[in-house]
């Protein structure tokens, strides 16, 4: 960051960096496979110096998860964290040929992808122009081509599957939770400070007048209890609404 971008702020010398699991690889058929899946994914992350991570939940590929879904996501971490005792290393697979191995084959993998954004102009041209759209939908496509030939089994789906499965778990139920999640909001607008929303919302607004750096406003502005809605509701008014480019 210092020698690339010249980064003088300490902070952004500081690699933290956060993981959610792969939610592309979440089945709807045997869901409950699902939770194996996310719990590797998991462990990979840990082992990986994650410092935040969020685990999906087993229905994600169904619904939107439930509360018992979620609390299961929430347990995975909680039992890494405390009964695996694998965050208690700071690199607990250090000096592990293979991941070494691994890890230099995804340096030059992800150099040969900077120097190919660098040639395009950088990353906004490369999203305006639709490579990064282009990218992931390249990728997608040849996973789903290993996927339909079975050189890349999924369990449940192209191997050990259940005939006339019988879905084991209860949906997510959108009226209820919606109403639930509708007057917590109005709690939350009445209770607050209109005067401290009011200021959050201007300086947000003046930052993307001046072409400022909307992380450090938008983070002082979130103890003001303000929602994402009214945040994105500023930038779309500044910046518009962006629809990616047909390729």
């Amino acid at each position: 960051m210092k020698s690339r971008f010249g980064a003088k702020n300490p902070r952004s010398l500081i690699l933290r960096f956060h993981v959610q699991t792969a939610g592309v690889s979440l089945t709807a058929q045997q869901p409950l496979n699902n939770v194996a899946r996310v719990s590797y994914q998991v462990l990979s992350a840990v082992l990986g110096g994650a410092q935040s991570i969020h685990a999906d939940a087993y229905d994600e590929a169904l619904c939107v998860p439930t509360e018992l879904s979620s609390l299961t996501a929430l347990r995975t971490q909680q039992i890494l964290q405390h009964e695996t005792r694998v965050t208690h290393t700071v690199d607990p697979l250090g000096g592990s040929y293979f991941l070494e191995s691994l890890t230099f084959d995804l340096e030059k993998k992800m150099e040969s992808l900077l120097e190919e954004i660098d040639r395009i102009g950088g990353i906004v041209k490369a999203t305006d122009k639709g490579w990064i759209h282009r990218e992931i939908a390249d990728a997608a496509y040849a996973f789903q081509r290993t996927v339909e030939s079975g050189e890349q089994l999924i369990v449940g789906v192209n191997c050990f599957q259940i005939e006339d499965e019988v879905l084991p778990i209860a949906l997510f139920e959108v009226p209820e939770t919606l109403a639930i999640q509708e007057a917590k909001l109005a709690r939350i607008k009445k209770e607050r400070d209109a005067a401290s929303v009011e200021k959050a919302l201007s300086d947000i607004a003046r930052a993307c007048e001046q072409g400022k750096n909307l992380m450090d406003v938008i983070v002082d502005a979130v103890p003001a209890r303000m929602t994402e809605g009214e945040i994105t509701g500023v930038l779309k008014r500044h910046y518009g609404t962006w629809n990616p480019p047909l390729f």
